[in-house]
């Protein structure tokens, strides 16, 4: 079994830390990677996923 995973499955936010959750667009500029309870943001300055 291949145990590798792409980069846009590796880059999104898991593990949620309830059952409940909702996307958002945060469009504050970050001046760095912010820690957040599902894993972080602002680490690049526009990450657009491949579609």
């Amino acid at each position: 079994m291949d145990s590798r995973v792409p980069p846009r499955v590796a880059a999104f936010p898991f593990p949620f830390p309830r059952d409940t959750y909702r996307y958002s667009t945060n469009v504050e500029p970050a001046g760095g990677r912010a820690v957040t309870a599902a894993g972080g943001w602002g680490e690049h300055v526009v990450d657009v996923d491949e579609r």
